[in-house]
Order: C-alpha cells, then structure tokens, then sequence
C-alpha cells in the first residue's frame, strides 16, 4: 500500500493530494461489511450508519489518526464517501437523503470527564459518565431562505453559527445590490433536530472528597433522544471551547462544550462489569466456600463492631431478589428495601456509606438531597432560558443501591416520589372527559386509540408507557392566576397498569369519580385548595367545581353527502349546526323516536300544541317535509316523517339521540358548540322533559349519561345543578335558588305555559337557603373577622350554616366584603381628621376594650383618657397610636379582602363528598391500564363539573417525565425525640408516613444501651484502631473484588424449590394463625413476598440457581427479628404487625371503637356530644385525657366527626 503523506516542521501531517484520502476512504466503503452496512441502512430508511472505529484502524491505522486529530476535515470526506456508496446500493433513497452521517464508535481511549484538556480541543474523543439533564428537542435552521420584502426575489445562506445570518442586500436585477429588509420562508428553509444533555462522571469514578464534574453535550439528527436522565452513556465526539462572556465583554476563559457523533447508551445493569474469565474462575471459586456467607458479612463494614444481623440484611440488599413479570403484565420487583432506626452514634451513616461504596452502582445522599435535584428530578433553567430536567439521586441509581440518610427530614415531595415508584395514580378507563371541540371522550378508548395510532413514538417503561400527543382535542382547565375557566391543549397521555383496587368518591352534584388510592384529589383544607390522596378523602369535604364553561364559537359543519331512497324524492339538508337546528334535536332526544325496516320513520310526540307546532315549523324550515299527524285518544299528537335520507342524516350526524332511551346522549356537536347551540338545545330538552315544583325546576330522563350531559351543557350558560335518582329509576337534574333566574332568562321562552310557574319560583326563592353557588364555612369565619376589624356588627347572618358546617353562598359573602369596603372608604379619611379618642372609638365602633388591646393598653386607661384624664400631650399620643394602629389594621384587613374578592369573583364554587368507597378491580370495572393526560401549566382539567388534578410521575417547572428509579433502598432514620423510646410504638418514635414504612422488607432498631460487657468489646475494638502497633483491620473480601462477586451474582436467577416454598408457606401460616390467640394479625402478605425476596438473595450471595431451606431458615430468623423490634404493641406486648402497615395496632382500635360507640349513644340520646360529658364517660373505660385527645384528633381529621361549635362532637 503506497503512503501519500508528509510531515512538515511541526510534526503534523499533511497530504500531498487530497484525493488519494478520498480515494481509501471511498475503498473503505466498499469492503464487503459496509456494503452490507449502507444497504440495510438504506432498506431502514435510515440517515446514518455506524462505523466501529477498530475496522479503520485494521483498514489504515494512519487515516484513522488523521480522522482522530483533524475531525473537522475529515469526518465529512467520510460521510460524502458513505453518501456516494449509498448512491450505489440505492440511488432513490439517496436523492431523497441528500446526506448520509457516519456515527462513530469504539475509540480505544475513553476518556474521564475530569481529564478532559486543552489539547484535545477540534480532537476526536469518547467520555463515558451519567446523563444527568436533558433538554427537550428544538428545531435548528441549517440553510435559511429569505425572501426580499422589495422585490420578493429569494436566497438561500448556509446557517453554521450559533446566531441567524440574514443576507447583506439583495442580489436581484431589481434591487441592484441595495440593502433591504428579508422575511424568513420557514417552509422553504431546511432544518434539524438538535438537543442538549448534561453528562456527569459516574459515582464509582469519582476521586475521595471530590464533587462530580460534567459537560454539555450536543445532539444532533437522530441521535436526539437517544438518552435520557438516569442512562449511562459512552458519547463520542468533537471537542470544542465556547467562550464566556460577561455583560461588557468576552472573556479569556472557555467552557468546553461537545459535539456528539455518536452516543451509545451503556447497560445500567451493574452485570455490565468487565469480568475477565480468570476473575470469574475465581469468583466461583469463592462461593463454593460452605462458609461464604458469613465471608460476605465480616466484608462489611470491618471497622464497625458487632450489628451482624444489620451486616447481613445490607448484604441480602446488595444482591437482591429476582424481579418477576407475570404474564398479566404486573411486575414483582426484587429490589431489597431496608430502613435502619437508631440512636446517634449507633453507626448508621458509616454502614450505608460503605454500602454505597460497594455496591456495582450506589449512590450515598441524604434525605434532602444531595444534588439540585434532591431525590427524584429538578427542572432547572439553561443559559438560554429553557427548562430542562435534571436526574436526582433515585434516578441516578437506577438498578443499583440508594442510601438514604437521615430519611426522616426528606422533603414531601420526595416521601411521594418514593411512594410512586411502587403505585399508579391515574383515573379508570371509563372516566369521561368533556372537551372543547370533541364532546366528550372516555379516557381508555382516547389514550388506548393514540397509543395505537402513534405506536413508534410512545415511550414504555416497566409498569407505564407514555406518549407526547398531537394538539387532536381541546379540553377545559382554570387559569391559575385569575382562578377564570380556560382551555388548553393536553401536551402528553400516559397509561398504567392498574391496581388492585381503586376508590370512588360521589359528590353532592351528583356525579362520581373513579381514581387509584393515590391520586391527587383537590379539596378544600385550612383554608385553601390543596391535594391530597384520593384515599384521604373524608365525607364532608367541600371540594372545587365550576360555575362556568367557555364557548367554542367555530363553525361545525355536518355531513349532507347521503344517498336518498329510489322511491323518495331528495329533501333538503342544513350543511351547518344552527341554533334551530339544535332546538329540533333537543326535542328529538326527549321525545323523539326512530324506526328503521321496511320504512325510515322519525317521530315527535307531545301533548303541548306549541310544541308541535314548533317542531312542524322546524322541519319544514330545516328539511321542507311536512308529517303525517297521528292524535290518541289520550290527546297527544304525534309528528311521522317518512324519510330514509332523514333518517340518515339524523343517524349519521348526531348517532348518540338514535338509540334506546336509557342510553341516549347529547351529540358531540352540541357539547362543543357555542352559547346559542347550547341554550336551544337545551331548551328543547327542558320543554319536552322539564317540570317546575315549588322548590326546583327539573329535567328527568332514565338515561344516566343524558343527565350528566345536560348537567355539564348547564355549566356552558352558567347554571349549576345537581342530579339525583329518584325511586322509579329516573335521573332528575335539580336546579335551585341562584341558578333559577339564569336559567328561566335563558331557557324557558316567555310564551311557555312553564315561564309564569317559573318566575313565581324566582321570587320564591330569593329567601331559600338552598343553593349551588356556595364556599366552605371557614371562608365565612374569616369574613366575620374581617368585619370585626373595621368595627361592623355581624348580628349573626349565618351562624346557622357555621354551626352545621354548612355552606355559604357566594351572594351572602360578596355582601359583607362590599360592607366593610365601604366602611374602610367611609372611615379612612375621616381617621385622620378625628381629634380624641372616643372619637375615633365611635367612628370605627370599637369598645373600650377592643381598642385598648389594640394599641396594648387596660381598658381603664381608654376610659380615663376619654374623660379627660392625664395630659393632653399624652392624650394626644394616645390617639396618634390608635390612629396608626387602626390605620394598620384597615390596610392588612384590605390585602384580605382582594384575596377573598379575587375567590369570590372566580369561576370556582363549592359542592361536598357524600360517600367514598373502596371498589376492587372486579367485573363491573375491572381494567388492564388506568389512565392520566398531562395539562401544562396548570395541571389541572376541568370534567364532571369538578375542578381535577391530572398526574404526572414528575412534574416540576411544567416539564413532565416518566424516570426509572428501580433501585434498592438503604435508609436510616433518627428517632423522632432524639433517643428511641421503647415504651412508646414504633410509628410514634419515626417521623415518616405509613405508606413508605410498609414498603420496607426489614426494618431495623439500633438502641445503644449502657450494657458494660457490650461497652467493653466496642472500647476495645474503636482502641485498637486508632492504634499505630495494631495492623489495621482488612476485610475478608477486597472491596474491588466484593464489587464485582455482587455484579457476577447478578446474573444468577434462582428459583424456589418445592421445599424451601413449603417452609416459607409454613412460616407465613403459623404466623396468620397467631390471629386465634391474640386477635392480632402478625403478618401479611407483603411480608411472604419479602421473605421470598430474602432467600433468592441470599442462594444468589452463593451463586446458586436455587434457594435451599438453610436459606429460607436463615432468612425467617432475620425476619423474626426485624418483626420482634417493630411488629409489636407496646401496650400489649403482642405482635401486631399493623404498627407498621396502618399506624393503629389492635389496642388502639379498640379504643377508637370505644370512642365512637359512646359518641353514637349519647348522640341518639340528646342529638349532640358535649366534650366534658364524653371525657367523663370515657375515663371509665380506663382511657386517659392525652389519649381521649389524640382519638379525637385522629378522628376529626378522618372525617369520622365534626364539630357545629366548639366543644360538642356529631357523628358524620
């Protein structure tokens, strides 16, 4: 092979001939390989190929150092080659490529972040580390064409830089040159995909003490998305520096920055480490020691003295059970998840630090986080003012081991984010949601059908699959700010496997929900709207809904292209929706009828002659039919139009009113239309199927879903409703009190024989109590506050609704805050000219005593100064610090009330839960998914009236993501006061909810206790290491080689042999059956699933394909000691393992039994409980004051009691 090269002064090589590289690269790719290589790319439709760098060295090492040194040159004589040769193997794609990339990959040298120089500046390199951010995807201009705002004549400029290069003049005949004004033409301009992530060494590279260092990385065409937070990666690419700049000026100093050519996503299995054969000769060596068990444990940790059965449990985390996917799709994960509870100084920080440490991945942080990004993710802005989302520790350690020190302090949202990891919260599939431009849709069928529609671009993880989506429907949120209702397009859909159970909550509107136990439900709580787990909802709650729906005013075509009959003539048909057109259909839904056979038949009929008249004159108008009149005997009349092209047009546009009357609904196009759509057909429904009784005005129909139609159909003129079902099976949706005069404006028309009845109920009910327009009492007991504040006299208005916790109507409150506006306008000005104190006392309407507190005086003192005691140099002081305090007190009551105005006037109202119920995942509703969409920003939608809280598994910032975090968890927590207390339950001494606590396989108690033998061993051993004639203590198995028995043992699966199933099916058995004796449950299934866990790591510890019963034995005393130190009431003595699982051990049920009961019967004795009556009654049942209070509490926070007025207790 003939060398063209040269070498000049500097060592660098040149070509004496460019086209003699050109020419070995051109013979590179037609090697046999690369051939095969381009042609399947090309039957792919691909715009890249791969070239494994190893194949140019072997071709011409020389060239590849070139390609290495010189990218920039070279690189694109590269991809010109493969596009050429592509040119050969399948000249029709080619032409439509126009480029071909060649992604490079499998540099012998793969170079640490932190080494990283100056030197390998326009060089050709490869990093491995940990994709830590990840922008989202943006479209990049490469050629722009512009268009001559003069002339119209068009260039095309190449776009290589960071900025947009816009032409100097205009080269036209016309223009001659002269500088002019260009308009970008975008769709005639070529683009790519570009995206930046964030690449940071791993854990396991990083040097003692030091902070992990990463780069930018730049993603271009296709590799965009190749990677995502939490993926280890090997990137390689062009080097770069981008120069730093200040506000004045650039600076000396560069950031680098690289260019990928290729990123590789790295297996996150810790299996992945190198092994060479001699090292796995050795390591089966080492398990076939009858002793390796014990080995394994003494390598734990050596420096920390005895704690073997904590040694052994982080031992069993380490290799971790095997992860089981059922053919049903649910997943069983193997992950080992150990929770270490101990006094200071116990050594927990320093076990999960070595844990850490060993483990093939492990990530050591504490419970706030040690990264921006805490434990779950972040989004964080960039320089250029994205928002990109960064991976925190869970996601980090990914198939590997987190330690998690001092758990107790995490952050809520974090204690949620461990808990999503192990549940869905999403709605059922048979959820409807109303839309802005599609009626309603359920959904099951709207995210299963996108999902099928755009298979190749959903992304599926273990338990979910998620997908961005296309701007196909419009659905109704509120805006954050102003709290009005709002639309918005849905910028993502997700679906999950679905639980086991889910929970229904019915509200006073009438209408349900069906969600999973931890999705976010919005309730009303301590004065604000909040979230909280749908299985935390208590009935009573007032909960958001709406007042309002916005219109959608488009144009909403129908379909006329239909085929008439042969022995009919062709009628005529409206090519639009209008508001008569919508009228007819209101009437044709109540009482319409449709016959399809021999002959096409629709019907009307109706005993009201105005009806009928109007429904004649419709179809005359719509169609140019005139019926066939039918009158019963009973006197109603009966409309027949005999017309199959009719027929057709009714069934094809609006199919929903062409069916039985129970499963009738309103057509799509009238949910999507605008306000005059909406109020005829409405109108058309009520005149057919309306009544007006002395309390309400009604619409019955026996189709359930009709009645939740018209009840959201309501929302888009602005009235609300409820519905009920009556004892004949009928739904009836009830309009009351402030609703009454808008609807009756609105719907009812003057002529009707229902507007006088409907008018004298308006009247009525201007002094009805009953209304759909109310806010929580708490809202009330602030504006009685506020009232007080400025001096006005309450008198009572509605200590009636306060006492049985009832609502408020928006017109009461909106009343008292214009009251005390105008009293604060009233007294501002005149505050200021008062002259004495009972002046300005009278002025404001203030005692003596209100006044004298205010300005942090007795009241005697008021009364003295009022009759002209003391000096008038302090009289006067006096009356300058009540007017200054006074005057404080009008402006803070004035930041309240614009909260309160801004509540009052929002498109928000208030209704109540009536019942929450479990429902398992059974026939009625059984489900393979449940489902969520995402809303940005609000994360919020509005259906069923309500105001609903979509889900996201991360949702910061309004970026959304769905990130593994199947990892083992290794946590220690402090106990609550600093030392554990024994006497008192375990859920006492740990701050950290239920729903995390019983996710832990073994959990732990580390007490350190003066007990003189034990103290002398650990003086002994912490001694001997501090001592310089003492060898330090080595562990049995070398850290480096401990790492990588772990990785190897990954690769085992064990399996249950009948035995060893036999003795854990024993154990779990004896334990259930403790029930018989103590009426407590010891154990449950979450535990057999542990214990299962527990023995396939540890026949993994021995590489072993199956589980023995020494592992089961072994594995249940390490269970019965994890349940002997926290699985106990202390009040018993018995074991009871719902002190971890619920928070209540038996003995506390009981006691909350107790309460309830004497509550009952009290209550059916006098109605009512007072506080001194029931703590008398309970002492005598041996409870104390401090329980009898935390039962209350407890009780009053579930929901399970209320209070009308301090000290008495009702029953809910």
């Amino acid at each position: 092979m003939v060398k063209v090269y040269l070498t000049n002064r500097r060592g660098q090589v040149e070509m004496s001939s460019i086209t003699s590289i050109e020419d070995k690269i051109v013979e590179f790719f037609k090697q046999e390989k690369y051939r095969s290589i381009i042609a399947r790319s090309a039957a792919q439709r691909a715009t890249s190929i791969a070239l494994d760098f190893n194949d140019l060295i072997i071709f011409d090492e020389e060239l590849s150092h070139l390609i290495v040194n010189e990218p920039l040159k070279y690189l694109p004589l590269l991809e010109k080659a493969a596009w050429n040769q592509l040119r050969i193997e399948d000249p029709e794609y080619a032409v439509k490529v126009k480029e071909f990339k060649v992604r490079i990959y499998n540099l012998p040298e793969v170079i640490l972040i932190r080494d990283i120089r100056a030197s390998h500046l326009r060089k050709l390199i490869a990093i491995d580390g940990l994709v830590v951010r990840a922008s989202s995807v943006k479209p990049i201009i490469k050629t722009a064409v512009f268009r001559c705002r003069a002339c119209g004549a068009e260039q095309t400029i190449p776009q290589d830089g960071q900025r947009l290069v816009l032409p100097e003049s205009c080269n036209s005949i016309k223009c001659r040159g002269r500088k002019q004004k260009f308009d970008l033409i975008e769709e005639k301009s070529e683009y790519y995909d570009y995206q930046m992530i964030g690449v940071q060494e791993k854990p396991e590279d990083l040097p003692p003490g030091q902070l992990p260092r990463s780069i930018d990385v730049g993603l271009r065409g296709d590799l965009v998305d190749k990677a995502r937070p939490g993926d280890r990666v090997i990137v390689t690419g062009i080097l770069y520096a981008i120069q730093e700049r200040t506000a004045e000026a650039p600076l000396k100093t560069s950031k680098m920055y690289l260019e990928a050519v290729s990123i590789e996503t790295a297996s996150k299995e810790p299996e992945s480490l190198q092994i060479t054969p001699e090292e796995e000769k050795m390591l089966k060596e080492m398990a076939r020691a009858p002793d390796i068990h014990q080995k394994l444990i003494e390598s734990i940790a050596p420096s920390i003295y005895g704690l073997e059965h904590i040694k052994k449990a982080i031992m069993l985390l380490l290799f971790g059970g095997r992860t089981k996917q059922f053919p049903d799709g649910v997943r069983v994960r193997g992950d080992i998840h150990v929770l270490l509870v101990g006094d200071p100084g116990t050594g927990k920080s320093q076990l999960l630090r070595y844990a850490a440490q060993i483990a093939p991945r492990g990530l050591y942080t504490s419970g706030r986080g040690s990264t921006a990004a805490g434990l779950t993710a972040a989004v964080v802005r960039d320089k250029g003012g994205n928002m990109i989302l960064e991976a925190g520790a869970l996601v980090l350690a990914d198939m590997g081991v987190c330690c998690i020190d001092e758990i107790e302090k995490m952050r809520p949202e974090d204690r949620v984010a461990i808990h999503e990891s192990m549940a869905q919260q999403s709605y059922h599939r048979d959820f409807e949601i109303l839309t802005y431009n599609c009626g309603k849709i359920k959904i099951g069928e709207f995210v299963d059908s996108l999902f099928r529609k755009y298979s190749d671009h959903s992304v599926k993880f273990d338990d979910c699959e998620v997908l961005e989506i296309l701007p196909e429907v419009i659905i109704y949120t509120i805006n954050n700010e102003s709290l009005k209702t709002d639309i918005c397009i849905p910028v993502r859909v997700s679906r999950h496997k679905a639980p086991d159970k889910f929970i229904k909550i019915t509200y006073s509107n009438g209408r349900e929900i069906i969600v999973t136990p931890e999705h976010p439900v919005y309730v009303w709580r301590e004065g604000r709207i909040v979230t909280i787990r749908a299985d935390e909802v208590k009935i009573g709650d007032f909960a958001p809904a709406i007042k309002f729906l916005p219109n959608n005013s488009s144009l909403i075509t129908l379909e006329t292209e239909l085929l008439p009959s042969e022995k009919e003539k062709q009628i005529k048909l409206p090519h639009t929706l209008s508001a008569t057109l919508a009228r007819l259909l209101g009437y044709l839904t109540s009482k319409g009828y449709f016959y399809s056979g021999r002959t096409y038949e629709v019907r009307f009929s109706n005993k009201d002659e105005m009806l009928i008249k109007d429904v004649q004159h419709m179809c005359r108008e719509l169609f140019g039919l005139n019926p066939t009149v039918i009158v019963s005997k009973y006197g109603v009349k009966t409309l027949r139009y005999l017309s199959k092209e009719l027929y057709d047009f009714i069934k094809h546009n609006f199919p929903e009113i062409v069916r039985k009357f129970a499963e009738r609904r309103i057509p799509k196009q009238i949910l999507s239309g605008s306000a005059d759509i909406a109020r005829e057909f409405l109108r058309g429904l009520f005149l057919s199927d309306g009544s007006i009784d002395s309390y309400s005005i009604t619409f019955k129909t026996s189709s359930k879903g009709l009645a939740e139609d018209y009840q959201d159909l309501l929302l888009k003129v602005g009235v609300s409703s409820s519905i009920i079902r009556d004892k004949k099976g009928y739904y009836r949706v009830r309009i009351l009190s402030n609703s009454l005069e808008r609807f009756t404006r609105n719907i009812i028309p003057k002529n009707s024989r229902l507007y006088p009845k409907a008018l004298k109920l308006v009247r009525r009910s201007l002094n009805a109590l009953g209304s759909h327009d109310v806010f929580p009492p708490d809202v009330g007991e602030n504006l009685i506050k506020l009232m007080k504040n400025v001096g006005l006299n309450y008198r009572g208005r509605f200590d009636q609704n306060l006492k049985n916790y009832c609502g408020i109507t928006r017109k009461t409150l909106i009343k008292g805050v214009r009251e005390i506006w105008n009293k604060i306008k009233h007294d501002v000005n005149k505050i200021k000219k008062v002259k004495d104190l009972r002046e300005l006392r009278v002025l404001i309407g203030y005692s003596q005593q209100r006044l004298a507190s205010c300005i942090g005086l007795k009241r005697s003192s008021i009364d003295y100064a009022e009759r002209g005691g003391y000096t008038d140099e302090k009289r006067r002081w006096m009356l300058e610090i009540a007017k200054e305090k006074i005057l404080q007190i009008y402006k803070e009551t004035e930041d309240k009330l614009q909260e309160l105005n801004k509540l009052l006037s929002s498109d928000i109202r208030f209704i109540r839960v009536k019942k929450v119920g479990i429902q398992k995942k059974e026939k009625e509703i059984a489900s393979e998914w449940v489902y969520d969409i995402t809303v940005e920003p609000t994360h919020t939608f509005i259906s069923h009236g309500l105001l609903l809280h979509n889900t996201v598994s991360i949702a910061k910032g309004g970026i959304v993501a769905t990130l593994n975090a199947r990892t083992s968890i290794l946590a220690a927590a402090n106990p609550e006061l600093g030392r554990y207390n024994p006497y008192e339950s375990f859920t006492v001494n740990v701050n950290l909810p239920i729903t995390i606590l019983s996710r832990f396989d073994l959990i732990f108690v580390l007490r350190d206790e003066p007990i003189p033998e034990h103290d002398q061993k650990v003086a002994t051993h912490i001694l001997s290491l501090q001592s310089r004639s003492t060898p330090p203590i080595e562990p049995v198995i070398k850290p480096e080689i401990l790492r990588k028995y772990i990785a190897y043992a990954k690769r085992v699966q064990p399996e249950l042999t009948p035995r060893a199933a036999k003795l854990i099916e024993n154990f779990y058995l004896q334990m259930r059956s403790i029930y018989q004796q103590t009426s407590t449950i010891a154990i449950t299934a979450r535990q057999l699933e542990s214990l299962i866990r527990l023995a396939e790591a540890r026949a993994r510890a021995a590489l072993r394909d199956y589980v023995t019963e020494e592992d089961v034995m072994d594995v249940i005393d390490l269970m019965k000691r994890s349940l002997s130190e926290v699985g106990i009431d202390v009040e018993t003595g018995k074991p009871d393992i719902d002190v971890i699982m619920t928070g209540k051990p038996k003995s506390i049920r009981d006691k909350f039994s107790i309460v309830l009961k004497i509550i009952g019967e009290i209550q059916d004795k006098k109605g009512y409980v007072e506080d001194a009556e029931l703590r008398e009654a309970l002492r005598e049942y041996g409870i104390e004051d401090q329980e009898i209070k935390m039962i209350l509490n407890r009780l009053l926070s579930d929901g399970k009691l209320f209070t009308p007025r301090p000290g008495i207790y009702r029953l809910t």
